[in-house]
């Protein structure tokens, strides 16, 4: 599926392409806030080392000059890591003049594209995590490089056996409606070229524009580009560009297979046939003459998509590229985007040679015309890749075409699947030339011979098929895809367990008008039961869009699913004898959410940690961001509770690893939900867990975690956290601290950064010296007995320093920093390093059942002025509304009705209410019949807050619904009952 390839909802931050590590030294800095990471399998050989491509921010594009940056920050950061080159990667790119195209597709921005260079050892991940840091750059990432997806099988003669895919394809039908026009170019982004080949010499495109004379007559910057160009150069390790794209030796010889394979000259009584006929091919050679460090020393494609967007800007319709890897990221993205959109190209790409359906750069990325190959017998071959990313197939095994010195070779392959499947789609530009790339790919894909049946281990991973050449240039239908949707579900719009998901779709129909379009969904999961899956589209013209909000599908969350599921979806089109599918996948059931109503976001999950849900990847949360920014000022955060070093449960960096590994002590009884506007504040969190997860550390304690934030200008520079702790032990506990710890990192790299404490306010707070960005953020305690404080050196190196973290984070210290009044109230020295905190309270007494309840304030500001002011206004916020919560002297400002917990129950359950004055009140639940069955309440009530148990042990599980009405005020909110 080429335009709406790989759509996933996303309902919290999470990047696919990355892992990270940390750094072997602790006593090296690490790069606190984590946007990248490795996916697993990438090793060293799939990027250049002391590498990193960035893409500048927009207000960066006046200071940006082609070999310099002039930003300070950026700057301070590159000389941390040693950066001795900066350099634009496409110096004649310009920012585009629109944002969308005519299509409405957003159109890529290759203007500000670097590719930075540095001397020292830092791990390539803690570079790129640095200038993340910064807050100037929209991406980071290594410049990957790619392997070639072929296995040589037979170099010699095998006669028209292996051309068998000529007819398979039905190319010579084909030929007798469309032999290809010679204004129709495909790129051959690869390893080189044979361009004076004797099969290949005839089409290859010249740009007679610039001769070989030493000059650049044309003007595009390439001097003597006469027939293609070489991006990589006679060497690696010193990368020349010059104009001549031969290969210069075996170590090459891929490039000239896919030559021939795409457009080796047919009819002309030499060697072999090739789909595209008579249309030309432009080779832009991508790996270098004396690379040999690929699998069976072929050369690496260490320039690939720059080869790409070269294929793009000298007049190529259709581009290929037969190759790829595990690596990619958005770098790879925007040039794919910007082929596709911005100059209308089409990119096909061999789909992977490594037998699995995992994500396969660049032929997963949106736009990009995955192809996967078949065998003689339309079988999958048995290396190609396979899955829900593959948009077509084509013959790749027992391949015979055209090798480097005049020659020809039998090669198996993706790579020999994806040039036929560009040479096929040349023919179709031919045929259509008002066609734009989407609309030439999505022909290619819808006319495929179906091969399911042929392959049914593999039914629904093969794309729509193998392509038909005939099929293609004869056969008419639709062509519908789903460009975007959204999900809503009544109430915050993130699917939660019992939620009732409304999805409205937009899909754009890219070939032929439908007359009487439908569109159903299917979907193997467990976690949801689909209760509306059919929707109605009609007739959606060319090119046009439509949307089902009229027939919307629905889906519950069951009760059942896992935290955290990812669903995936099949849609099937049918209209008439049109039949098409394609996938899309929605997170559902999820634990962690962003408090963001005010100038403070972050992310708290459903087991005791803010910032991230995901220590130390740190991919799945916002961090800690202040006054929208963009950046995030916190590493770590996370509840700690002990009664002694050996009695503690925790969810913050454990002892082990050097801190590698979070301890994940508590376990979630009730996820974290969002209420907007909330009950008590603008945005209400609320989520519960107990530490049965702490093994023989367990103290025996149910957590109620309660967030609030408000967005009133007095109001809008803080969060409160407020905990409820009952003693579920069968024991009176005793010496109970409850605190919170923060990894706090404000500026790249956390560096510069200092601790201290001030009294008066009971706040704990941290700045950069330089204050670069000039952000202050703390806690504060606003209900315990007492202040527990102690400021971290993080590096337990430092002369003096009773213990950091960069060694882990032992249980000794852990209480330690929660149970010892004002233990350590300063960090960072006197000139800042980075540093951390933990802000405790206690000790406390529990009795068996008893409860404690202490709040803490996440506070955020520009100078220490304004943070203590907001932590005073929390304190007061606290002490006049949140900290009353429940009791008689507080009075609702409005009627509410909130969301039973714990829900599904069995087979009691709590239902609180709210009246802001004096009231007849009644609550009453009914069946999903609408029959009444418990009165809760009738009667007249006082204003105030009300709190209900439910006990529903005499009815049978199922869905219920709870109504109130008072003074006007009706509500209705949906229970679930299991037993």
């Amino acid at each position: 599926m080429v335009p709406s390839k790989k759509i996933i909802v996303l309902l919290f931050l999470i990047s696919p392409f990355f892992l990270f590590s940390f750094t072997d030294n602790p006593a090296v800095p690490k790069s606190k806030q984590i946007f990248f990471r490795f996916q697993d399998g990438v090793t060293s050989k799939d990027y250049l080392p002391n590498t990193i491509v960035i893409k500048l921010k927009e207000k960066n594009r006046g200071v940006s000059e082609n070999t310099s940056i002039s930003n300070s920050v950026l700057n301070h950061a590159f000389t941390s890591i040693g950066v001795n080159s900066t350099k634009k990667l496409f110096t004649e790119a310009v920012k585009p003049a629109n944002e969308f195209s005519r299509d409405g597709e957003k159109l890529a921005d290759l203007s500000l594209i670097y590719v930075v260079k540095y001397l020292s050892e830092i791990k390539i991940e803690d570079a790129i995590n640095l200038l993340y840091n910064t807050g100037e750059v929209e991406y980071a990432q290594p410049k990957y490089i790619q392997k070639v997806e072929f296995t040589p099988n037979d170099p010699s003669y095998t006669g028209n056996s292996g051309q068998y895919f000529i007819n398979k394809i039905q190319c010579p039908a084909g030929w007798d409606i469309q032999k290809g026009d010679t204004n129709v170019v495909i790129g051959i982004v690869d390893s080189g070229t044979d361009w004076d080949h004797p099969d290949l010499a005839g089409n290859l495109k010249l740009n007679y524009a610039d001769p070989i004379d030493g000059i650049d007559n044309d003007g595009d910057g390439y001097i003597d580009n006469y027939r293609g160009w070489d991006l990589a150069g006679a060497d690696y390790n010193n990368v020349v560009g010059d104009n001549n794209p031969m290969i210069m030796g075996s170590n090459n010889v891929h490039g000239s297979h896919t030559s021939g394979d795409a457009c080796a000259v047919t009819n002309n009584g030499v060697g072999v046939s090739s789909p595209g006929f008579n249309c030309k091919f432009l080779p832009v050679k991508c790996a270098a003459d004396n690379d040999t460090r690929g699998p069976g020393g072929e050369g690496y494609i260490i320039s690939g998509y720059e080869g790409i967007k070269y294929a793009a800007d000298h007049g190529c319709s259709v581009i290929n590229c037969s190759w790829g890897g595990t690596g990619g990221g958005q770098f790879e993205q925007d040039v794919i985007t910007y082929a596709t959109i911005n100059k209308n190209v089409l990119v096909c790409c061999s789909a992977g040679n490594d037998a699995n359906s995992v994500a396969h750069y660049p032929s997963s990325y949106k736009y990009a015309l995955s192809v996967a190959a078949t065998t003689s017998t339309d079988a999958k071959a048995s290396y190609s890749c396979y899955g829900t990313d593959i948009d077509v197939c084509a013959p790749g095994s027992g391949i015979y075409s055209t090798l480097w010195n005049n020659t020809y070779a039998t090669f198996d392959g993706t790579s020999m699947a994806s040039p036929i499947a560009a040479g096929v789609a040349a023919i179709i530009k031919s045929q259509f030339p008002s066609y734009t790339a989407l609309q030439v790919g999505e022909k290619l894909r819808t006319t495929c011979d179906n091969i399911d049946g042929l392959n049914p281990s593999y039914a629904g991973q093969l794309g729509k098929g193998r392509v038909n050449m005939l099929r293609a240039l004869t056969i008419n239908s639709p062509s519908v895809r789903l460009n975007s949707f959204t999900v809503t579900d009544g109430n915050n719009n993130i699917p939660q367990l019992n939620d009732t998901m409304t999805i409205i779709g937009t899909f754009k129909n890219y070939l032929d008008p439908t007359s009487a379009l439908s569109a159903t969904i299917t979907t193997t999961s467990t976690a949801v039961t689909i209760l509306s899956g059919s929707s109605s589209l009609g007739v959606v013209s060319t090119l046009g869009s439509v949307t089902n909000a009229s027939t919307p599908f629905k889906v519950k969350v069951n009760s059942s699913a896992p935290l955290n599921s990812v669903v995936s979806f099949k849609i099937t089109y049918t209209d008439g004898a049109y039949s098409d599918f394609e996938y899309f996948s929605v997170v559902v059931a999820p634990n962690y959410f962003d408090m963001n109503i005010n100038k403070i976001k972050t992310t708290i999950n459903s087991k005791g940690n803010f910032g991230y849900n995901d220590y130390s990847s740190n991919t799945q949360g916002s961090g800690f961001i202040y006054n929208n920014t963009g950046t995030s000022l916190v590493f770590e955060g996370g509840l700690i509770c002990a009664t002694s070093s050996t009695k503690i449960a925790n969810v913050t960096r454990g002892a082990a690893n050097n801190g590698a590994v979070q301890d994940n002590d508590f376990v979630n009884i009730i996820p974290f939900q969002i209420t907007q506007p909330g009950v008590i504040s603008n945005q209400d969190g609320y989520t519960q867990f107990n530490d049965d997860n702490a093994g023989t550390s367990k103290i025996g304690i149910t957590v109620s975690e309660n967030t609030y934030a408000f967005s009133d200008d007095a109001n809008d520079d803080y969060i409160i956290v407020k905990y409820k702790i009952k003693n579920t032990s069968g024991a009176a506990i005793s010496n109970f601290c409850i605190g919170l710890f923060a990894d706090w990192d404000i500026g790249a790299n956390g560096d510069l950064n200092k601790a201290d404490y001030d009294a008066t306010n009971k706040l704990g707070y941290v700045w950069r010296m330089d204050n670069n960005p000039n952000n202050y953020v703390g806690i504060s305690l606003l209900e315990g007995n007492n202040v527990n404080y102690w400021a971290i050196d993080n590096d337990n190196t430092i002369a003096g320093n009773p213990w950091g973290i960069y060694d882990g984070f032992t249980d000794v210290e852990k209480f330690q920093s929660i149970s010892t009044s004002l233990g350590r109230t300063q960090a960072g020295g006197t000139t800042g390093r980075d540093v951390a905190m933990s802000f405790g309270t206690g000790s406390y007494s529990i009795p068996v059942d008893g409860e404690i309840v202490v709040a803490f304030a996440l506070v955020g500001a520009t100078t220490l002025a304004d943070l203590k002011t907001n932590a005073a206004n929390a304190k007061i916020k606290y002490t006049s509304t949140v900290g009353v919560v429940n009791q008689s002297g507080l009075l609702p400002e409005k009627f509410s009705l909130n969301q039973n917990y714990p829900n599904p129950f069995n087979p009691t359950t709590n239902i609180s209410y709210s009246l802001p004055k004096a009231s007849d009140v009644t609550v009453r639940v009914y069946d999903i019949l609408g029959n009444e069955v418990k009165t809760l309440v009738s009667g007249f009530k006082n204003a105030g807050n009300y709190n209900i148990n439910f006990d529903a042990s005499d009815l049978s599980s199922g869905i219920y619904y709870y109504k109130i009405q008072a003074d006007g005020f009706t509500d209705v909110k949906k229970l679930t009952l299991l037993k």
